[in-house]
């Protein structure tokens, strides 16, 4: 069978306004999408790069009416290429733009928060609940990565980044087993995916109690941005989640949740959850200790009010259970219910 593996090429630096605009030079009709904040944040380093006129176009959320919004404000026009500047879900909107109109994507993370800049997939929203994943054959070709914006940037994104990240190595981890366990073989691209998802915990390990260190906040960044995204895009589809975020998307369910934290720091809450499933209870001892000493959350009544949640907690262990992602894990053999992802949910043992 055959196989191809294709990944986004990355520049990173301090300041990245001069490579960028070496690349620029070589389009004439740019559609700029960019989050509000993040082009006020950038706007200096884009008009040195690109020279010319260039459409821009703000969005906040990724979902359709977004999406549909800028296709129709766009109709007629032409363009050689999309640049993306902002957080996850700017650059998902862009993704599925550039997407529609087969056009070349750039992407300019602003902040360090998910691996949505060099990933092949869209994170559609609606009424600020999670609706489906869009799916693309090809990844951004390419992003820049300009540290010192993600450095002016509010810490709280960077530190939810480090939880998605994480993520990336225990689902893929448990997804693995349970594929070998069934006698699946595991191609290159998949082996190529797991080394990277190895580093998307060892380099957080190492570095991210030393963020005020340059090469200390690079490593970690480029573990969230470039490692997360690698191991998203090389490995299969059915392996790129598990119990962390089934519940994260569940307990979004509470809009209140959904509204007032990142998706990272649903999804480091979600890792937590999945090892206590697991039963890796020595695991779950060490990644709590480290969450506090980054401050990352550690149980649900850092989200909401625990009398609060108890009134939505079938619901949301449903919502686990029935995940695409967990009911793959079902199929393969993993065996859990509805009681034992309530357990998990509310754990007793530390609440301190």
């Amino acid at each position: 069978m055959q196989e191809i593996l294709s990944l986004t090429s990355f520049v990173v630096d301090f300041d990245i306004k001069k490579n960028l605009k070496q690349e620029l030079q070589n389009y004439k009709n740019i559609l700029v999408i960019a989050g509000v904040t993040a082009f006020a944040k950038f706007k200096d380093k884009l008009e040195y790069a690109i020279s010319g006129n260039y459409h821009l176009t703000h969005t906040k959320e990724c979902s359709f009416n977004d999406i549909n919004k800028i296709i129709n404000e766009c109709k007629g026009l032409e363009f050689d290429l999309v640049l993306a500047i902002g957080g996850g879900k700017v650059l998902d909107t862009s993704k599925y733009i550039a997407n529609a109109f087969n056009l070349k994507i750039i992407t300019i993370p602003t902040i360090a928060a998910t691996c949505a800049a060099v990933s092949a997939l869209s994170v559609i929203y609606e009424d600020e609940k999670f609706k489906e994943l869009a799916l693309f054959k090809e990844p951004p070709f390419k992003c820049f990565i300009d540290l010192e914006t993600i450095k002016n940037a509010p810490k709280r994104y960077l530190i939810a980044g480090i939880g998605d990240t994480m993520a990336k190595f225990y689902e893929f981890d448990l997804q693995l087993k349970y594929a070998k366990a069934n006698n699946i073989g595991v191609n290159y691209s998949n082996s190529f995916g797991k080394i990277c998802s190895n580093l998307c915990v060892d380099l957080n390990y190492e570095y991210a109690k030393s963020l005020n260190d340059d090469l200390s906040f690079k490593n970690v960044v480029m573990s969230i941005i470039v490692n997360t995204g690698y191991v998203s895009r090389s490995i299969n589809i059915e392996y790129n989640g598990a119990f962390a975020h089934a519940t994260c998307y569940a307990i979004s369910y509470i809009k209140e949740i959904e509204k007032n934290f990142l998706h990272g720091e649903l999804v480091a809450f979600g890792i937590l959850v999945q090892l206590l499933i697991e039963k890796k209870y020595d695991e779950y001892e060490k990644l709590l200790k480290f969450y506090k000493e980054i401050n990352l959350p550690t149980k649900i009544s850092d989200f909401i009010k625990e009398d609060e949640f108890l009134k939505h907690i079938d619901k949301i262990a449903s919502l686990v259970l029935a995940s695409s992602d967990v009911i793959n894990l079902i199929n393969r053999g993993f065996i859990t219910n509805l009681d034992e992802i309530k357990n998990a949910l509310i754990y007793k043992k530390e609440r301190e």
